[in-house]
Order: C-alpha cells, then structure tokens, then sequence
C-alpha cells in the first residue's frame, strides 16, 4: 500500500484598517481600604449618592465610604475589623422590581485580611420590608435567627432575623458545633467557610439540635443551596460578585441567578432560583424590594465592605449575547470546528425609566471577552490581530452607526463610542461580530467552552451581556480534526508519483468565486481540453510500476481522503465534494481507459484488474482531473490536501 498527496490552493485578497479607541474616566476611590480592581482597563466601581444609607439605628456599625474629596459614596463598609459588630446598609427606596422584565446588579465583595479564623462574615440581601433594627451578630451575619433561639419557629420570627427577604449569606467562621452544625456535619476540611442562600424569615430553613435539655435553632437549608469553599474569602482581595433577574415569557415568575468568583480553584459559582408570583408574594409580600448587605463578627473578626459596578433602578438597561452558525443557535451541544465561521450577536436595550441616563457624562465602552478558540473576523476576512483596529457597524433603533473596535488584548476586544442612552427613551444597540474557529490541533479530540461575554461600561452602571445559559456564559464544543495518518514505507510492489498537484486550465489557483460558482464541476467527460475540470500531471510516461511477480490475479485500488485545509485544518466539506479521474494507458497492450470517479470519502475503488504476470505492469497517466461536485458557500482560501492510498487486493473468487 503507498499513500500520496493530492493537493490545490485557494487565493483571496486581505485588506486590514486601524482605528483609535477612547476610555472612561472615573471617580478616584482614595481611602483605607485598597481600591477594587480596574477590570479590562474600566474602573471597578460607580458612585452611588442618595442611593444606599446605613440603617439609623443605634449600634450599626456600618458606614457609607467616601471618595478624597468628599463628593461622592464610592463603598460601604458594612462593618470594621472588630469584635462583636454588627452592621447594615440598605437602599432608600425600593430600587428591585421583580415584575420588570430584567434587572442586574453588580458589586466587589472584600471580607478583609485575616489569615486565620475570620469571623463572621456578610449577606446580599433583598427584602420587601426596610428593617427597623440591627440583626443579631456573629453567626446570624444580620440576617439569620439566632443560634440561641429554642425552635425553627422561633429563629424564623425573631425579633431581629431579616424579615420578608431572601440572602446570599458568605459565612467565614465555622460553628460547626452549633449553628452551622448541618452545613459542616461530617465534613473533613482545613478550610470551613460558605456560601448559600435562603429565607431567613421561614421556618424551613431552620431546624434544631439538643444541647442538654435544650433544643437551640441550627440552619437547615437545601443541598444546593450551599457551596463549601476551600479557600479563605479573607484573603486581602476583591471579589465580583453578580446578581440578575430575568423574567419568565408567560410573566408569571422569573429566575434570580447570583454568581460568585470565590478566588478559588472553583473559580466562578453561578446559582439559579426560580420564583413564581406565587412565591414571591409568598415570601416578600410585594414585587418591588429594598436591596442591602449586612454584616457582623464575634470574637473572630474581619472588616466586609462593598462596592458596586451596577444598581438596579438607576440605568434601566440590560445586555444579551448569543452565538450562531448558519443562523442557527450554537449552544452547548454545538460541534465547531476548525474554519467553521461563527457569528457573534450582542444586544444592549434601555427602557430608559431609571433614575439616571448612562453614562452622566462622555459615551459607553464595551469590551467583549473573545471566546475561546474563536478570532474576530475583520471586513476582509483576515483574523483580527492584537492591537489591531477596525470599523464596527451596528445599529441603534434600527439605524446604522459605526463604532470603533480594537482587541486590545489576546482576550478582550474594546467597543468605543457607543453613545449614551437617554431617560425617557427606550433604546435598542445591535451589532454583530463575525468569528472563525482557530486552527485545532489534529487528534486532540473536543472540549467543552464556556466563555464569558463581556461588560459594557458607563461612569453610573456595568451591564454584563447576559446568555440563554443559566451562568451567563457563551457555551460550545470545539472538535479538532482526527490526527493525520502517517504514510507506511512505500510497498515493494507498487511505485506511483509522490503527488498530484491541481490547477486550473490557465495554469494559476483557482478563486474561492470558482469553488462557490461550481466552476469545475466535472460534469463533461475528463479529456484535457475540457475546461470543467482542475487539472492535474498528464503525459507521465510509466508513471505507475506495479511488481508482476503474482501468482494470482491482482486488482489495483485507490481511496482519496476528504480535503483538509494546511493552515486552519478544516475539511473543505463536511460531505462528498471532489472527484478524481485518471486516463490511464496499459502499456502492456497499449489500451487506454478512463478510471471510475474517485471520491473524496475514502472508500477503494478498482480502477485495474492485473493477470497473473512475471514481469512489471506498467501504466502512464495521459491525463488526470479534479471535479468539485458539491457547491460549497462557506469555502475559505487556503492549500487544500488529500491523502490518495493505492492498494493491491485479491480479486473475489
């Protein structure tokens, strides 16, 4: 058996522009706690004037942060580094309506630096009550009955659990031994702090435990209600943490997700929870909420301060991304492969009733996270590189703008100029990328992607592009071609030439017009002055030797591989889409004869039947063809390869 290779190349034009890019500036954070980190460049907060205040109570220890100069709330420190604390800051009015179709919310969590036994940790809070009092501090975080309390009933109705609400607790002390006894109960771990959410206002989320003749309130919440960190969330560093509303198409619930990045090798958790108007009027009584962090220590201490990077109520808008191939979704069962083209939707709307137009001052910055195994396609086709810029047209109300686009990094590609979107005006952003899948390695088989979107950034709200996936994430397979074959040494019995390389009859490489207008289609006989098909090596003389030392007749079998792009490594079709023939001449007798068509499926197919001989066969190729038979749209230029295998088989009795 002897392999060869069959090859032709596709040529196209590449043109590449450059266009600058602008930045949004911000206010500075300046105080004792270190500032939340830039993401992408765009700063990591917004201030939040007459939005958030502490709660005036007396004993709260929570305190809004300002920046240097005194004008504006930058952060909210929910409680300092210091024992037996308690603190609370919840909005003024009700800034959360769950009867709206969306909402986000965005924030930086910092629990502090205590490397060992912090204590006790915050809660994210919604509530359709404003509270009256401080929640009870260290294991409660603010918002739980007490430990002390002798039933569930009794911890759910204690005076001061967090009524009508529901919270995402981050509990950094583990009592283990009695509040937190179901969470931590035969649990082996260096490290014991959580995350979880639930209702501290019913009695299901408690349950009890005896201690001596008495029952004492302990937690008792879902098993997927709770995610076990392993690490320590008082590490010195910000942490993003997300929360999103969508409403249901039947508008008669919605979903709540919350995500969180813990720092930890479980990089980002995402949780959903559903909630039907049943449900929600159920547990807060009403639609629109007040939104508030708590916070507390013990004898173990940590400081828990927020910043926020978007407030729901103060810009009415939301952000949705999606990928489709072919105008259809790709989603996570979606195969892609090398060269696949991808389209990239990305849509920003306002309804334009929030408290403020976004930004307050200068235009919108979006910038995208490139998804994995995927380049931006610029006009011309060619792969946008790093640092390289181009023109982005979108569209706002159905009217064309241009906006200015730059991957800034390998990973992130910077959208400028967006412009603002006013009060009192529903508006509607729609631009869409084009995407081609990188070149993947052969044989390194498929992986599942989850990607992440990308944040549009204002001086008063970051809107993350949200996904039909339930951790708002860009989801899909990427599969890599098979690993090549490697060729055997050529077989003592058959000699054949090393390649056959196609060109069109003018002589050049045939256009990606060609290939898409089925040019050489093969449709006429083969003869070399028809100019249906790509031509190959003609007037070879001998150019196939075949040993005649046989005892029985022989057959002579060829099999041509799928074409595979060089360069990017994708089948020039995923079905049948070239045809080989051969006008051979037997030496022998002098008898010339046109091969059956050869596939590009690698299937044999016997183009000569070989007598029993003592001397060689021998036959020159007075012509060869190559026909593309299926009309490929999406075709790519490039040097395309397939592998031809000659064999020698028995002839069936």
């Amino acid at each position: 058996m002897r392999k060869i290779i069959v090859s032709f190349t596709l040529v196209s034009l590449l043109l590449v522009g450059l266009m600058p890019t602008l930045s949004v500036e911000a206010v500075s954070w300046g105080n004792r706690y270190i500032e939340p980190p830039t993401i992408n460049q765009q700063p990591g907060f917004i201030p939040f004037n007459q939005i958030f205040a502490p709660l005036s109570v007396p004993g709260n220890a929570a305190n809004v942060i300002r920046d240097p100069s005194n004008q504006y709330d930058v952060g909210v420190e929910v409680n300092p580094n210091q024992t037996n604390q308690s603190g609370a800051i919840w909005s003024k009015d009700r800034i959360v309506d769950l009867s709206a179709d969306s909402f986000q919310a965005s924030m930086a969590l910092f629990f502090g630096q205590v490397p060992k036994q912090p204590g006790d940790g915050m809660a994210f809070a919604l509530t359709g009550v404003r509270p009256t009092v401080i929640g009870n501090n260290g294991a409660s975080i603010g918002v739980w009955g007490s430990k002390d309390d002798d039933s569930a009933a009794a911890a759910a109705t204690n005076a001061r659990t967090l009524k009508k609400s529901f919270v995402v607790a981050f509990d950094t002390y583990p009592n283990a031994d009695d509040f937190d006894l179901n969470i931590w109960k035969n649990v082996t771990a260096n490290t014991k702090q959580y995350i979880a959410h639930g209702y501290p206002n019913l009695a299901s989320n408690y349950g009890t435990r005896q201690e001596w003749w008495f029952n004492r309130a302990i937690l008792s919440l879902p098993t997927d209600a709770v995610t076990r960190l392993p690490n320590n969330l008082s590490d010195g560093t910000w942490h993003t943490f997300n929360v999103s509303w969508q409403r249901d198409d039947d508008h008669k619930g919605g979903t709540l997700t919350y995500q969180f990045e813990t720092g930890s090798a479980l990089g980002l958790i995402s949780k959903a929870v559903h909630w039907t108007d049943s449900d929600i009027n159920r547990i807060f009584g009403t639609q629109e909420l007040y939104l508030g962090f708590t916070g507390s220590t013990g004898n173990s201490t940590e400081a828990n301060v927020a910043s926020f990077r978007a407030i729901p109520g103060v810009v009415a808008a939301n952000g949705q991304a999606s990928l489709s191939r072919n105008q259809q979704p790709v989603d996570a069962t979606t195969e892609l492969h090398s060269g696949d083209r991808v389209d990239s939707e990305y849509t920003l709307m306002s309804t334009g009733d929030g408290r403020q137009p976004w930004p307050l001052a200068g235009t919108l910055t979006a910038v995208l996270n490139k998804p994995q195994g995927l380049s931006y396609l610029t006009p011309s086709g060619s792969h946008l590189a790093v640092n390289q810029s181009m023109r982005l047209n979108a569209t706002i109300n159905q009217q064309p703008i241009t906006l200015s686009a730059k991957l800034t990094t390998a990973e992130t590609l910077t959208i400028t100029d967006i412009p603002a979107f006013a009060l009192n005006t529903t508006t509607t952003l729609h631009l869409s990328l084009p995407l081609q899948v990188d070149a993947l390695t052969p044989g390194s088989g498929s992986h599942a992607v989850r990607a992440q979107t990308g944040t549009v950034y204002g001086d008063n709200a970051h809107i993350l592009f949200q996904t039909a996936a339930t951790d708002n994430t860009l989801d899909y397979l990427l599969v890599a071609p098979p690993a090549p074959i490697t060729p055997p040494h050529p077989s003592g019995g058959i000699q054949v030439p090393d390649n056959f390389a196609f060109t069109t009859p003018e002589g050049t490489n045939p256009t990606v017009a060609d290939i898409i207008n089925q040019r050489f289609d093969g449709q006429s006989p083969l003869p070399m002055n028809n100019r249906s098909w790509l031509r190959g090596p003609s007037n070879q003389q001998d150019a196939i030797r075949i040993d005649g030392h046989h005892k029985a007749p022989l057959r002579l079998n060829v099999a041509m591989s799928p074409f595979v792009s060089q360069h990017t490594h994708r089948l020039l079709s995923a079905h049948e889409a070239a045809a080989l023939e051969f006008i051979l001449r037997d030496e022998s007798n002098q008898v010339e004869r046109l091969t059956p068509k050869i596939r590009d499926d690698a299937q044999p197919v016997p183009i000569s039947t070989l007598p029993i001989a003592s001397n060689e066969h021998r036959f020159s190729v007075l012509a060869s063809g190559l026909a593309i038979t299926e009309r490929i749209a999406n075709v790519i230029a490039d040097d395309y390869q397939s592998e031809l295998t000659w064999e020698l088989a028995a002839v069936p009795a």
